[in-house]
This record gives C-alpha cells, sequence and structure tokens, in this order.
C-alpha cells in the first residue's frame, strides 16, 4: 500500500513537472513567436520583455514592449509601454468570438517625429507586401469571421509627444488617465469614457484638460455628450454624425460654455458661449464639401469683484462655406457690442461670394484696448498691448451687370509684444479689394509693409485671384554678420496667385516672391542691389535671376527644380564674373575672371524605391588671373600673375559615383590633362594629372619641393624639346588622399 502511495506521488511530482516544463516553455515559444511576427509584420524593431500566461485567471500580461524606428528613427523608440495586460472574460466556439474584461495599458508611450528632411515615423510603418502574400490568417474563413469585443479599456500615465525636428518643435501630452467602459455586447455600441491629460509646448505654459462623457453607435449614427474643463473653464459639448457611406456623412456638433460656472477669486463671469456646427464631410479624401456654424457670446459680463468695473460683450459669428462647383459662401458679424465704462466698440459685418455675386457691408464703429480690459481683469501685462479703433459706414455690391460702393471702411490698430511692434496698421477697402499697410519694428528689423487680401470680383470673372505683399526694410540685422544698419535698405514683393480658383480650396497654387537688397553692408564693405526671384507651385520649384551685383562684379545664379514624370529634375546655373570676390580681398590682392557652371542632375527612384540620380554637368572659367607671388617663392623670374586659359570640364553623375571626362587647362605655360573619378559612398578618390611643363619653371627650389612625392614611372612620358612631362595620381581618401608624382 505504502508502494502505491509513493508511486502515486511520484507520478503525481512527473504530472506536474511536465505541466510546468510546459508552461514555460510556452511562455517562451509565445513569446519568442509574438516578436517575430511582429517584426515581420512592422518596418520597425520590436522588442517584448517578458510574457506572463495565466491560465486559470484567463490573463495575459506582457511587459517592456518597445517599437524602434528604422532608417532616420533608428534611435528613437516610436512605442514603449510597461505593461500591456489582457483579461479573456469569454470565448465561445459556436459563436466564435472572444470578449475581454478589461485592457490595461500602463505607463504608454507614443511619440509622432518629423525627422529634418520631412518624412514621418508612422510613414510605411507596416509591412504591407508580407500583410498581404504571408498572413498566417489571410486564407482561414473562421478566424476572418472572428468577433472581438472587449468591456473596458485603462489607459494609465500615458504621454503622447509631437516632435519636429525641422522646424525644432515639441508639444506633449502627459499624465494621459484615460477609461473606456463599453454597456453593451453588441455592435451598436453604449459607452463611458473619462480623459484627463497636461498639455504642454515650449511656448506656453501647461494646460490641464479634463472630459468625461459618452457615446452611442447605432447602425449609421454616432452621438456623443462630453464635459470639458480647460484650465478650470467649463464647456458641454454634444456630437452627432450620420454616415451612410465615408463618402457621405454629416457632422453636427452644439457646444455650451455657461461662464457662471467659472470659478475665481479675482472675477464674477456671466453669460453663456454657444457653438452650433454643421458639415458635410467626404472622409474617403478628407474634404469638406459644405459647413455651416454659429458662435453666439450672449450677453457676457465679466466684473471685478474688487473694484467693480466691469465688462460687457455680445456678438454673433455666422459661416457657411460651399465647396461644391457652384457655392455661396458667407462670413457675418452681428450684433457686435463691447464695451466698458471708457470704450466702446459696436456695429455689424457682412461678407458674400457666391458664382454671380459679391457683397460687403460695415457698420463697425468705436474702439477698444487690450490695457483696459487687463486692468479689469487684473491680468498680467508683459509689454503687450493692442488696440483696435474701426469706422465704416460701407456698402459694396459687384455683379456682372452691377458695381457699386457707397462708404468707406477703415480699421487702425497697434500691436506691441516682447518681441514684435507694429504701428499705424490700417485695413481699407480700395480698388474692390481689402489692404492692410503697418509699420513694424523688432530686435532686427525695421521697416513698413503692404499687403493685399486680393480681388474676389476676379472669381466672378473666372479670373486668377491674386494676394500680395510689399515689405520695406530702414534696418535689417543679420545675426552672426557685422551689418551697418543705416546703408541697408530693402524691398519684398511676394504674390500669390491660385488657378480655378475656390475659397478656401485651391486646386493649384503659385507663389512669386522678388527681393531687391539696395544697399547690405558686410565686414565694412557696401554690396549693391542683390535680387532674388523665387517662383513655385505644385510641379516646379524655381530661384530664377538671382543676382549679387558689387562694384568690380556680379555673381548671378538659377536653381530649379522640375518634375520628369515621375522623376525630379534639377537644373543649377552659376555664373560669377570677376569672381566678385575680388571685393573682399585686400588691396594689394586682385582675382579677376569668369566661371560658369551648368548642372542638371535627374533623381528617380528605382524598384526598391531607393533614390538614384544620373546626369551631365558642366564647369567653364575663362580669362582667370590672379596675382600672386608663388612663381618668385620658387625662383620662377616674370611671372606676377597667375592665369588659367579658357577651359570647360564635364562630369557625369551616376549614383554614387562622379566621372570626370578627359579635358585640359593651361596655368601660364604649363598644360594639365586631367582625367578621373569619385566614389561618393567610400568617400575614395582618384585622379590622374599630365603635366606638361616648360623647362624654366622647373627650377632646383620645384624640384626639392617635388622630391618628397616623386617615383620612376613604369609607362613612359612624352618627350619634347625645353619641356619636362611629369603624371600625378592623387589617390585615397577624400580627408588625406596620397600625392605622387611619377618621372
Amino acid at each position: 500500500m505504502a508502494l502505491k502511495v509513493r508511486k502515486g506521488y511520484i507520478i503525481a511530482l512527473i504530472v506536474i513537472a511536465i505541466i510546468f516544463t510546459g508552461f514555460y516553455s510556452l511562455k517562451f515559444f509565445f513569446k519568442k513567436s509574438l516578436e517575430e511576427e511582429l517584426n515581420k509584420v512592422f518596418n520597425a524593431q520590436v522588442k517584448i520583455g517578458k510574457i506572463d500566461l495565466k491560465f486559470f485567471a484567463g490573463q495575459i500580461q506582457i511587459r517592456d514592449i518597445l517599437i524602434i524606428g528604422q532608417g532616420e528613427f533608428e534611435n528613437d523608440t516610436l512605442i514603449s509601454c510597461e505593461k500591456l495586460r489582457l483579461d479573456l472574460e469569454d470565448f465561445d466556439k459556436k459563436t466564435n468570438s472572444i470578449v475581454f474584461g478589461n485592457i490595461l495599458l500602463d505607463n504608454l508611450t507614443i511619440k509622432n517625429i518629423i525627422s529634418e528632411n520631412e518624412n514621418l515615423c508612422w510613414d510605411n510603418i507596416l509591412n504591407k507586401e508580407i500583410i498581404e502574400k504571408d498572413s498566417l490568417y489571410k486564407d482561414d474563413e473562421a478566424f476572418q469571421k472572428m468577433s472581438v469585443k472587449f468591456r473596458q479599456i485603462v489607459l494609465t500615465d500615458g504621454i503622447i509627444e509631437n516632435i519636429d525636428r525641422k522646424n525644432n518643435k515639441e508639444q506633449k501630452l502627459s499624465d494621459i488617465q484615460f477609461k473606456l467602459e463599453l454597456n453593451s455586447d453588441v455592435e451598436d455600441l453604449e459607452a463611458n469614457f473619462n480623459l484627463e491629460c497636461l498639455y504642454s509646448t515650449e511656448m506656453q505654459n501647461e494646460l490641464k484638460c479634463r472630459v468625461n462623457g459618452d457615446f452611442v453607435s447605432f447602425k449609421d449614427d454616432l452621438s456623443a455628450n462630453a464635459k470639458i474643463c480647460l484650465n478650470e473653464f467649463p464647456l458641454s459639448c454634444k456630437f452627432f454624425m450620420n454616415t451612410d457611406s465615408l463618402a457621405n456623412s454629416k457632422i453636427t456638433i452644439n457646444a455650451n460654455a455657461d461662464l457662471s460656472n467659472i470659478k475665481s477669486k479675482t472675477n464674477n463671469y456671466k453669460g453663456e458661449i454657444l457653438l452650433d456646427l454643421e458639415a458635410l464631410a467626404c472622409f474617403e479624401n478628407m474634404s469638406v464639401s459644405k459647413m455651416d456654424y454659429c458662435l453666439l457670446a450672449d450677453s457676457l459680463v465679466i466684473k471685478n469683484k474688487n473694484t467693480l468695473d466691469s465688462i460687457f460683450i455680445n456678438f454673433e459669428y455666422d459661416v457657411k462655406l460651399n465647396n461644391s462647383e457652384s457655392f455661396a459662401n458667407s462670413s457675418s458679424l452681428k450684433n457686435l457690442n463691447v464695451c466698458s465704462a471708457k470704450e466702446n466698440l459696436t456695429g455689424d459685418f457682412f461678407m458674400e461670394l457666391s458664382d454671380t455675386n459679391y457683397c460687403l457691408s460695415s457698420s463697425l464703429n468705436g474702439e477698444f484696448s487690450y490695457k483696459n480690459f487687463a486692468k479689469i481683469l487684473e491680468l498680467e501685462n508683459k509689454n503687450f498691448d493692442f488696440n483696435l479703433e474701426a469706422k465704416s459706414d460701407l456698402k459694396y455690391e459687384y455683379n456682372l451687370h452691377k458695381n457699386s460702393k457707397q462708404g468707406d471702411f477703415l480699421v487702425s490698430s497697434n500691436f506691441t509684444s516682447p518681441v514684435f511692434e507694429m504701428t499705424n496698421a490700417e485695413i481699407e477697402f480700395k480698388n474692390n479689394e481689402f489692404v492692410l499697410n503697418s509699420d513694424f519694428s523688432s530686435k532686427y528689423s525695421k521697416g513698413d509693409f503692404v499687403i493685399n487680401f486680393g480681388d474676389f470680383t476676379n472669381y466672378i470673372k473666372q479670373k486668377p485671384i491674386l494676394f500680395a505683399s510689399e515689405c520695406n526694410f530702414s534696418k535689417l540685422i543679420i545675426p552672426k554678420f557685422e551689418i551697418d544698419e543705416k546703408k541697408v535698405s530693402s524691398k519684398t514683393i511676394p504674390s500669390f496667385s491660385s488657378e480655378n480658383f475656390k475659397p478656401y480650396i485651391s486646386d493649384k497654387l503659385k507663389l512669386s516672391t522678388t527681393c531687391k537688397i539696395d544697399t547690405l553692408n558686410i565686414f565694412e564693405k557696401d554690396i549693391f542691389n542683390i535680387e532674388t526671384n523665387f517662383i513655385m507651385d505644385s510641379e516646379h520649384f524655381v530661384f530664377k535671376s538671382n543676382k549679387i551685383i558689387l562694384e568690380e562684379g556680379y555673381l548671378q545664379f538659377n536653381f530649379e527644380k522640375l518634375k520628369k514624370g515621375e522623376d525630379n529634375l534639377f537644373i543649377t546655373e552659376f555664373d560669377l564674373n570677376n569672381f566678385a570676390l575680388n571685393y573682399f580681398l585686400d588691396e594689394d590682392t586682385s582675382i579677376s575672371g569668369w566661371l560658369t557652371a551648368n548642372i542638371q542632375n535627374t533623381i528617380y527612384l528605382d524598384k526598391e524605391k531607393s533614390a538614384k540620380s544620373y546626369g551631365e554637368n558642366k564647369i567653364g572659367l575663362k580669362q582667370f588671373q590672379q596675382q600672386s607671388d608663388i612663381f618668385g617663392e620658387y625662383g620662377i623670374a616674370d611671372e606676377k600673375y597667375l592665369k588659367i586659359s579658357d577651359f570647360e570640364a564635364k562630369f557625369i553623375l551616376k549614383n554614387d559615383s562622379l566621372n570626370l571626362l578627359p579635358f585640359r587647362m593651361k596655368l601660364n605655360d604649363l598644360n594639365a590633362d586631367l582625367v578621373g573619378d569619385i566614389d561618393l559612398k567610400l568617400k575614395k578618390l582618384n585622379f590622374n594629372i599630365l603635366l606638361d611643363i616648360p623647362e624654366h619653371y622647373y627650377t632646383n627650389l620645384v624640384k626639392v619641393a617635388l622630391y618628397a612625392f616623386s617615383e620612376k614611372s613604369e609607362v613612359k612620358l612624352p618627350k619634347k624639346p625645353k619641356r619636362i612631362f611629369r603624371l600625378l595620381k592623387i589617390q585615397g581618401d577624400f580627408e588625406k588622399p596620397k600625392f605622387v608624382i611619377y618621372e
């Protein structure tokens, strides 16, 4: 009997050992398989620290999840999660459904990164070829019909970071606490949610946000209610969307802020702010075809508890946007009344543009200033100010049969901040368009500008609408350059035009800018007449006729990027007369000549989507001459100038290599025949230069200087009376090339 019991214990221990061994082997196998599968699916490196399987509790815990980018983002962790927990509540084999009770994400960090090359880290993150071709469950009918549901999602201590490396900007949502509870098992969902987070940027203080509410999804309708609190500012919001398809969706939003709910030690608040918005949207191409919204500030009163001074605000702002082929867009500001004990601004403003009609009317009159409001509200000023004065009695109408204008429109303003100041600013309506002109000043600049906001009658005439601006600098400081402020003046004229213009949606946008600087002083040298032209549209990018005129020469260059099918063609032309360098050299130094370049390279993508390039390029030099003592230093008499005869060199660029075609150049009485190539990928170079040297150049000093690099040549060199031939080889790395002269 004892033997049988002992055998029973032994068998039980063996079974338990097998179970635990199998269990831990399964965990190891599951972790490895999951990592391998995820690394196939993602174009990124996926790492998993640990997986805990609790079969009896129906729980899976995955710890220390990391997704690390590739290429430009190979040093960036895009997603990290300390713990992901899945609680399995039910599995029904008959209905092929899985129900998770809880999904818990702890310490989840997500980064959205834009690189210096303007690439987003999430672009092409999924390996679509693997997903489409090698999906494990692609042909599994049962898997495709499987239904996955969950009761609750909880996120604790989450972080979302937006990093723009090109513009050096960062935004951050931190301390995210999110909870989503589903109240139904069917496809038509009911749910409650709670969210708390902090929003911060480098430029502003933190914004604390709390949101709680619920949403219902039933057939083609989705509705939600939410209570939002932004830094103790309360807001109620209702959202409704009806969508038969992604191409036709109706969205309605109603928001309400009751100011009496604001708690403040300084002020009492009364009144409401209401927002009603309705839109027709197409989510297939992410466009809005029609949008109407109304913002109503209804009898807002803000009263200072200590001084009893108050501000009264009342207005209604309506906008209707219709971007269909036949549209009528309008914008109106009605019943505006902003007043305090000392200031008052009242009136209406209306603007409407359609296929056949353009109307304007305004009765805005009065003034108000930020300083007066800041004093009542006891806001910190910090050298900030803004004031506005309006005088208008405008009535304007234009169509193909009528063009009438009665009255005028004038709004003047001054704006001051710690970094920028705008004074004597005025907005007028003249010649069928609004025009803004103003003086400005900052730490680095001072001047005036004019902006034309476009003649919208051109839309009715089916002509492009032009936006233009002009800027004149009386002072301009460029950091790291010594510039005499008194001698700087410039004029910039950018203009914008749009073909087939539709307000708010442009089919094509063309941008052209001309910049002129009459006189610029750098290093106590005056540069005259700098002019540059910039043109850009959807397929072209052009810097044209860029010219810097100096006292003794000029620099001129053009740059173009053109679309050539699916390829991009880059063209650079460079023209340097008298080198323009002579202007910055010592008085005893003189350079003259004419350098030209024509570089044309085509960039294309190969089958592996790698960027490749090719092109034939030219560099030329004419009439080069530089005052130099180099000949005298080596005992060569009667040569006071280094001269290079006219030549044109051609080189071919192919992907990672540059091939210099054979050409001849002449330095004074020395001839040189050049040929060679450069490996741009390995940073290696290989050049052969055959030197034809006149005998009287080959002095003892020259021989001594070249002795350390000289070797016997295995190749027969040419022979001519009173001429010496040498072969110069330049090989090796860019940084430390090897020079050998063969005799």
